[in-house]
């Protein structure tokens, strides 16, 4: 969520990364470490403590004042689910100067996954108050564009499932980055997940 809605207030206390453990198994998360930034000037890294997500489970990296103060602002976020306090400033408009990544490494400082979005093909065109939401949980795939989209309902869905789904591609073309699967998808190619949000 880089471009909260103005009916959030600040705008930088309700910007937030979620990760998802597409796992079995629950994924201890302790000692990682989360930072965002251009690519040359990066916020000071935030260790997470001692912290874990369940399998299939989520962790909201929020930029919030604390978890009491996030859940104010987006209702629905399930009793339990793991949040981190980041002070973060996600940009909403990266141009060709300016690239906004996201990069989560692990208590050995080794990368466990990045992501480099923009809001310009082939990154969804995404409104005040929606989040960029991952259709393909493949880490090798999270940074292409064409396997994300714009989340169908806003405030978007922290500690929750997505609210989109993909219809079956037409064609595919599998790529290594943030979006996942590169597809012709059908502009009508995504729909609500039976209530479900991601």
């Amino acid at each position: 969520m880089y471009n909260p809605h103005t009916s959030k207030g600040s705008e930088a206390n309700a910007e937030f990364v979620e990760l998802f453990n597409a796992g079995t198994s629950v994924a201890d998360v302790s000692g990682y470490t989360f930072r965002e930034g251009d690519g040359t000037t990066w916020s000071e890294s935030s260790a997470f403590g001692s912290i874990s997500i369940p399998a299939g489970g989520f962790l909201i990296i929020a930029n919030a004042n604390s978890e009491a103060d996030f859940r104010s602002l987006y209702a629905g976020v399930p009793d339990g689910t793991p949040f981190v306090i980041f002070e973060m400033s996600l940009l909403n408009s990266p141009d060709g100067t300016t690239t906004q990544q996201l990069e989560l490494r692990d208590s050995g400082g080794s990368r466990v996954d990045w992501v480099l979005y923009d809001d310009a093909s082939p990154w969804p065109n995404v409104s005040d108050g929606y989040s960029l939401e991952l259709m393909t949980a493949d880490v090798s795939l999270n940074d292409q564009g064409g396997n994300w989209a714009a989340s169908l309902v806003r405030d978007g869905t922290p500690g929750r499932v997505n609210s989109v789904v993909p219809e079956p591609a037409t064609a595919a073309l599998f790529g290594v980055g943030v979006g996942g699967i590169l597809c012709r998808w059908r502009k009508r190619g995504r729909r609500q997940a039976n209530g479900k949000d991601s």
